[in-house]
């Protein structure tokens, strides 16, 4: 199956990933999202909540990660599914609706 890339429509594709160290739930879901970026183009940028720059988000995630944004809106959290996702992403791709 051929990647579908982002660049092929107009629509960016940017996840966020709310991090931390130590934290099972974010390895899962960084599996599961480098699995779903074999078939969908995407940047995604990871912010570990306990560094200093990032308190705004520790305050408000720090019960809830893993969280996952797409290009600034709330997605997901905790358990992030692959087949899940790649739903969410394709339908983005394809009418720029966002939902979770």
């Amino acid at each position: 199956m051929a990647a579908i890339s982002a660049s092929s429509t107009s629509r960016r594709i940017l996840l966020t990933l709310f991090t931390s160290k130590n934290c099972s739930l974010c390895d899962e879901a960084k599996e599961s999202i480098g699995r779903v970026g074999k078939k969908i183009k995407f940047d995604l940028e990871q912010k570990d909540i306990y560094a200093p720059e990032n308190q705004e988000w520790f305050r408000k995630y720090k019960f809830d990660i893993p969280v996952l944004h797409l290009n600034h809106q709330f997605l997901f959290q905790h358990r992030i599914k692959e087949e899940t996702l790649e739903g969410t992403l394709k339908k983005y791709l394809e009418t720029g609706i966002i939902e979770s």
